[in-house]
Formats: C-alpha cells, structure tokens, sequence
C-alpha cells in the first residue's frame, strides 16, 4: 500500500555496545482527512516490527494537527 515513513538515525558513536530497547516511545504530530486510514508501525534496523497503531474503519474524524504518542 502506498504511505509515508521516516527513517530516524542514531550516532553510532552515542550508543553503548550491546544496547538493547526493550520499549521505544515515539510522539508523532499528523493531519489527515481521516485518522481511521492510517496504521503506525515501527520498524527496527534488524526488521522486528511493533504496530503502534491499526487503521480503523469507523473513525472518519477529519484529524487537523493532531499529536499523538505511542509506547511500543
């Protein structure tokens, strides 16, 4: 399916060897004609995936600006 996503780097330099996210938090601020179109899912540079959010068929809410935040 067609969509939008955006890669976010880390500084190799800045994160310890052996790190591990157990939970990742992420904030996102959006405007769509409908909010019940859209699915988040993150995805980490080993391909594990967590779906933040699912489409939902019945919320038509036109959103305008709206922010939300997820905890995977």
């Amino acid at each position: 399916p067609a969509g939008v996503s955006q890669t976010i780097s880390l500084d190799a330099s800045q994160v310890p060897a052996g790190f591990r996210a157990e939970h990742v938090q992420v904030g996102v601020r959006f405007s769509h004609t409908f909010r019940g179109d859209l699915r988040w899912v993150l995805t980490s540079p080993t391909g594990t995936t967590a779906t933040l959010a699912r489409e939902r068929s019945t919320d038509v809410v036109n959103a305008v600006n709206q922010e939300w935040t997820f905890l995977s």
